[in-house]
This record gives structure tokens, sequence and C-alpha cells, in this order.
């Protein structure tokens, strides 16, 4: 069975893709998310003794990035991760602030270390399969968003503070 001329799961990942589309640039600039493999309200484990340049710029960023000022946040972002490529942390928060500025191919890329650092986090592959349909790559856009949607994306609940919401499990 076809839908509008396409194959089934190709219908089904579009649907994915349009949701996706409509629902992640308000949710990017909306409220602040949790990186991959923390939620929030979650302690920050404490990390070995680091450099204090690194952890200034990592600070500045998060408190620009908090304060809706995205494009100083993005540049210490950037700095901070010069100092230390492998916080994929800085690289998912540098990623969502470049996605919600329409820097497509920026975000894009950053998203590729993210899955590269967290293949199980399918928040990063519905993000990097988006990059990539607003760059027109549609066959790599479809096999991150069916990755993501197989690897499941969280609902709005994962952003919001235990303390509003109700205690229901």
């Amino acid at each position: 069975m076809t839908l509008l001329g396409l194959p089934r799961a190709r219908a089904s990942a579009l649907v994915v893709l349009a949701a996706l589309a409509v629902a992640a640039p308000q949710a990017v600039q909306a409220q602040p998310q949790p990186p991959p493999g923390r939620e929030r309200g979650a302690s920050t484990p404490k990390a070995a003794p680091t450099d204090t340049a690194f952890d200034r710029l990592a600070k500045a960023a998060e408190d620009e990035r908090t304060a809706g000022r995205l494009d100083e946040g993005a540049r210490l972002y950037q700095q901070a991760l010069k100092l230390r490529p492998s916080w994929t942390e800085g690289r998912w928060y540098l990623g969502t602030i470049l996605y919600s500025q329409e820097r497509f191919e920026e975000a894009r890329d950053a998203f590729r270390r993210v899955v590269a650092a967290k293949p199980e986090d399918g928040r990063a592959w519905a993000f990097k399969g988006l990059c990539e349909f607003e760059l027109r790559g549609f066959d790599r856009a479809l096999s991150d968003l069916q990755r993501a949607q197989m690897l499941g994306i969280p609902g709005k609940e994962v952003y919001t503070s235990p303390s509003t919401t109700s205690a229901s499990s």
C-alpha cells in the first residue's frame, strides 16, 4: 500500500518528520533541553579536576544560553569545545542553539558528533535528521529519523521539572 505514491515505511517516516519539524523549533526555544544522558533536575556528576579556563567557559556558555543570549552562548560553547572536544553535553547544547538559529549545516555537524558519542540517544538522531532534511539530504534525513523513532524520543514530560508534574506513574 502506498501513501502519496510512497511506500508505506517512507510515508510513515515523512509523517514523523513533519511532526518533528513542527514541534522541534518550539521545543528548542520554549525550554532548554537536557543533554543526552542527563535529565532535568539530575545532579551533574563530579568530574576529575579540570582546566579552570574550560570551567569558566562552560559556565558562561550555560548562563548565556539559559538567559536566551544564543549568539554569545554559541560562541562560548565553541570556545569551550576547542579546549575539550569530547564534551558531549556542550556539543548537544551548541547543536540545539545552531538549529534554533537555522544554521543547519553547523547544527548537523554538532549532532553528528553527539550521535557518535551517544548512539543510543534518539533526540540527537532526530535533530540530526531534521538538519539533514533542511539541507535537502532526504535519504539521510529519513534514515536518521527512522533511527530516532526506533530508539525513542522522550515526550515533553522529560523536560518538565518534577515539582510541576503530578506524581502519576
